[in-house]
């Protein structure tokens, strides 16, 4: 409202703060000074609660490597897959530049026929070399008869199954890989949306977090995210970038 006054005050304004909450506030900064901000010094709350990856996108911003990522020409492209019945449907797709991963594009879609996501990675302004799937690929569907691995290479995609795994396993894969992710934040943002606010289940009945994910909005992206990480042998795919400088060491995150 134009009328209003806006006037920020914050804990270092109130003369008659207790020594008590001081300590209290000195403490929550030293334990994690990301949440500390949010409780005390009023800014956005960056990391939901029981998020998975959400401290790891608050490090990628700050260190600038949720940038600008261009594609590399000396690179080969891999895409990973969610596959949804109902769901949506989630494809990342990324190269491994060095030791460094750069995740190019972030589809998602609901209520689409397999084919109409074909046609959407062919239209990228470069080629797939291989496409990543989760385990479910290989089961035939009622109706065609037909496996969805079986479907996209039909249509000419050459295709993966990545072996069946432990959600967690492949969880704690990418917190280990994700300091070297370097993620498109445009055409990539509403995949950083789902890895930010991918998250354990609550119970409500006993008030504690389960050791499960929730199965929500969110978690395609991120179940895709990790379909890619495990369905890698780095020591494999290093390559070396056409680019002058690896992206890491360009001013700002940008090559």
């Amino acid at each position: 409202n134009p009328d209003a006054i806006c006037v920020e005050m914050n804990w270092n304004d109130n003369p008659f703060l207790p020594n008590e909450l001081l300590q209290e506030k000195n403490l929550d900064y030293i334990r994690d000074s990301v949440k500390a901000q949010h409780i005390w010094g009023g800014g956005y709350e960056q990391i939901a609660e029981g998020a998975y990856y959400g401290r790891d996108v608050v490090q990628a911003e700050n260190e600038h490597r949720i940038t600008r990522v261009p594609h590399d020409r000396a690179a080969n492209v891999y895409s990973c897959w969610d596959l949804g019945i109902g769901d949506a449907m989630a494809i990342w797709t990324f190269q491994i530049i060095g030791r460094e991963w750069h995740w190019l594009h972030y589809i998602e879609g609901t209520s689409r026929p397999l084919g109409d996501y074909v046609d959407l990675l062919a239209r990228l302004p470069y080629a797939i070399t291989e496409h990543l799937l989760p385990h479910d690929a290989e089961a035939r569907e009622l109706q065609t008869g037909k496996s969805r691995k079986q479907f996209l290479e039909e249509r000419g995609l050459k295709v993966r199954v990545v072996p069946n795994h432990r959600v967690d396993d492949g969880i704690e894969a990418v917190r280990i890989a994700f300091n070297r992710f370097w993620i498109d934040e445009t055409n990539c943002e509403r995949g950083v949306e789902c890895i930010r606010n991918y998250r354990t289940e609550f119970d409500q009945k006993l008030n504690t977090i389960k050791s499960m994910p929730r199965h929500d909005e969110y978690s395609h992206g991120a179940d895709a995210m990790r379909i890619g990480v495990m369905g890698v042998n780095e020591n494999h795919m290093i390559t070396q970038s056409d680019w002058s400088k690896p992206l890491s060491r360009a001013a700002g995150g940008v090559a």
